[in-house]
């Protein structure tokens, strides 16, 4: 509760003061990295393995076959020996519920570090766009100071050579 009242205060903050550059940022963010896309195919991947873990509780089918050849040196003909092995377990006592249980907190999982992305990606964000205005704000006047040098250097050359 704490957490969220501290995320709304830190939005309606941020919103207020500059919304027009914040929210803008976010959004084509959220759209680059594609959070929603991702969580969906983790969510359809999810559902999927619950369902074969459903099916699979009524029939879970497999075979085995194994061949060997054996010579005995009292013996004129080989042996041959062929097993044949099918196995079908169904699941009478649930055990496939606890493992669709696992999935379903598997996405509750995912549904909660795909929120702590967006909040993280979002609390971020002013602190990335001051670093970027205060290097563009350094580079504006760097770039004004080597005028200005460049012009003092023409200057002190040009009373150089006037004598």
């Amino acid at each position: 509760m704490i957490k969220f009242f501290l995320f709304t205060a830190a939005f309606l903050t941020m919103a207020s003061a500059d919304s027009s550059s914040i929210l803008p940022f976010y959004r084509e963010a959220l759209k680059t990295l594609s959070y929603q896309d991702t969580y969906t195919l983790q969510q359809q991947s999810r559902a999927l393995s619950i369902e074969a873990k459903k099916k699979q509780r009524y029939l879970n089918l497999d075979a085995g076959v194994m061949h060997g050849t054996t010579k005995a040196k009292l013996l004129e003909h080989y042996f041959n020996n062929t097993d044949i092995g099918i196995t079908d377990t169904i699941d009478l006592f649930g055990k496939s519920a606890e493992e669709i249980h696992l999935i379903q907190l598997q996405m509750k999982e995912d549904r909660l570090l795909l929120q702590v992305q967006k909040e993280k990606l979002f609390l971020s964000l002013p602190s990335m766009i001051t670093a970027y205005s205060v290097s563009e704000e350094k580079l504006q006047f760097y770039q004004k100071l080597s005028q200005t040098q460049a012009q003092l250097l023409d200057a002190a050359r040009a009373a150089g050579q006037a004598g």
